[in-house]
């Protein structure tokens, strides 16, 4: 079983038999030494005992209900989970014994990233034999309200598998990091305003955001835009050079990203897969010749407070649609290979599985309808998504070599950075990735047919479903997205079944 927030920790101080005493310190009688002794355990739900955290006690000493100190202790738990703390403070001799006595464990301030963070738990009291302390502990260094080490286990506990369709020209996944680290401040960034004018752009070079897709813009040497934040609107458009548009990252490169954030008694863990190219002009997939530079897809899987999946959100063509966890495939392990695969959740089948649609990277729940646009006057499929439900056809997969934390954005309104008010302005937590705050499109789009734009798709950040989860289980965004909008007479339809090509 892996490790849950729910800790217990006992602070055993015993008065009478000296685990709370003042003594003279030598040489100097004017001052006493006060000591409290803490004998702290850490346990995880079963009652395991948890090694190697820090945790940190405090206690507060009153004399006279008018003076008080506090004496801070720390101590890292054993292999038992075990750990033996003292907390002392130096007082005037003249100030006697103490008369009232408190124990709390420290509080961090968030964002100091201290090993034990538990909720608001204090013992008072002048007399305490076996005090009892139940609370939370957090090593919450990205303050979103999940452990940092229980975010690891549940990102691998959950770990998806992704299949692939034979058709599909991407042969990998791609790796963001290694784009960026590669072409760095080579790459064009397209700076656009309202009007669709170019706007030049500039450089940013800080030590806070070090990521080459922080830029700033505007006229006659005027700021009025930062790719990291807002001050007028404006598009910024990242172009993706041309060789990599049917490409993957190496071997050994290839990760999944992964986001958690935690909302009310839920927390909602995200999968994110990159890639360089949607190309929708081969197969026969549409009518149209459409592609567009750039694919990030993700989904997110809804958990209870127990770390139990609710729901499942898949992500395509900027909408979507919800699944309940016994709707969705799961195995025992991240194997590619359907062996073992089950339509339901349980303990023991913990990997979601994710059906990828070839060359447009829509993600699927298996046998789900797919994707399509028809003409309401011919009634002829403009556009349909095509995914491989079949187990015993070509069996293809986009395989994964790691689990890459996205982190998250701290984002700060009406205020100054470099030196102008902006209406907000972002940056990456302890964790985020330093490309993450990027207000832009990764890649750029292509027009073969009037008033239609195959947009290439915003940074994760900036997408739907980046901090919300929709609960419907009809579809979500597709049907009033792009797609409704740039054709004349062109609707969704509901009724066609799946395609399980």
């Amino acid at each position: 079983m892996f490790r849950t927030l729910r800790f217990c920790l006992l602070l055993l101080s015993l008065l009478v038999s000296g685990q709370l005493f003042g003594r003279p310190i030598d040489g100097d009688p004017d001052n006493r030494t006060y000591r409290s002794y803490a004998y702290v355990y850490v346990l995880d739900e079963q009652g395991n005992g948890v090694a190697g955290r820090t945790a940190y006690f405090w206690a507060e000493f009153i004399f006279g209900g008018t003076r008080s100190e506090i004496g801070l202790g720390s101590g890292i738990t054993n292999s038992n989970g075990y750990a033996y703390i003292t907390a002392e403070v130096t007082v005037p001799t003249w100030w006697g014994s103490p008369t009232y006595w408190r124990l709390d464990v420290t509080r961090p301030t968030p964002g100091e990233c201290e090993d034990i963070y538990p909720n608001n738990v204090v013992k008072n009291g002048s007399w305490y034999i076996n005090a009892t302390f139940t609370v939370d502990f957090l090593e919450d260094c990205d303050g979103n309200g999940v452990d940092d080490d229980v975010e690891v286990i549940l990102a691998e506990k959950f770990s998806p598998v992704f299949h692939k369709h034979s058709w599909d020209l991407q042969p990998n996944l791609a790796n963001f990091d290694l784009f960026i680290e590669d072409y760095g401040t080579s790459l064009t960034i397209d700076l656009f305003d309202l009007n669709g004018y170019p706007v030049p752009t500039y450089q940013v070079y800080d030590e806070v955001d070090p990521s080459p897709l922080h830029l700033r813009g505007g006229f006659d040497g005027i700021i009025r835009y930062d790719s990291f934040g807002k001050y007028y609107d404006g598009l910024w458009r990242l172009d993706i050079p041309d060789g990599l548009r049917h490409t993957g990252a190496p071997v050994g490169n290839r990760p999944v990203y992964y986001h958690i954030y935690k909302e009310g008694d839920f927390v909602y863990l995200q999968y994110w897969i990159f890639l360089y190219m949607n190309d929708l002009r081969y197969y026969n997939q549409t009518d149209w010749g459409m592609w567009h530079e750039g694919d990030w897809e993700h989904v997110t899987i809804k958990l209870t407070s127990n770390y139990v999946p609710q729901k499942v959100n898949f992500y395509g063509h900027y909408g979507g649609y919800t699944r309940n966890a016994s709707q969705c495939w799961w195995s025992s392990t991240n194997s590619l290979t359907y062996s073992g695969v089950q339509q339901g959740y349980d303990a023991q089948h913990t990997h979601l599985h994710v059906w990828v649609a070839a060359n447009a990277h829509a993600l699927y729940n298996r046998y789900d309808q797919v994707y399509r646009a028809r003409n309401s006057i011919t009634n002829a499929v403009e556009y349909v998504d095509n995914v491989d439900y079949n187990s015993s056809g070509y069996n293809l997969y986009f395989p994964y070599n790691y689990l890459d934390n996205l982190g998250d954005l701290i984002t700060c309104t009406n205020c100054e950075v470099h030196g102008i008010t902006w209406i907000f302005h972002k940056s990456p937590d302890v964790f985020g990735k330093s490309w993450l705050p990027f207000q832009g499109r990764v890649g750029k789009y292509y027009t073969t047919v009037p008033m239609l734009q195959m947009y290439s798709p915003w940074m994760p950040a900036k997408r739907t479903g980046w901090k919300s989860f929709t609960e419907n289980e009809d579809e979500f965004g597709n049907t009033i997205n792009w797609w409704k909008d740039s054709f004349v007479n062109i609707d969704l339809d509901g009724s066609d079944p799946p395609n399980g090509d």
